[in-house]
């Protein structure tokens, strides 16, 4: 694996075991479903994030 690649993996794990970070992502869901979206205007890469996050929760 390479040096970039382990630093991403290590970071990206540091994030999603945040907990102020879960909560700010599970709001932006929240408010994505009931038309307030202020966390990404792409819907396909918001479902990837979420389901990112949920899986390894």
């Amino acid at each position: 694996m390479k040096i970039e690649n382990l630093g991403r993996l290590l970071l990206t794990t540091f994030i999603f075991n945040d907990a102020d970070v879960i909560y700010q992502l599970s709001q932006a869901e929240k408010d994505r479903q009931e038309a307030i979206s202020t966390y990404s205007d792409n819907e396909e890469e918001f479902a990837v994030l979420l389901s990112e996050i949920i899986h390894k929760k």
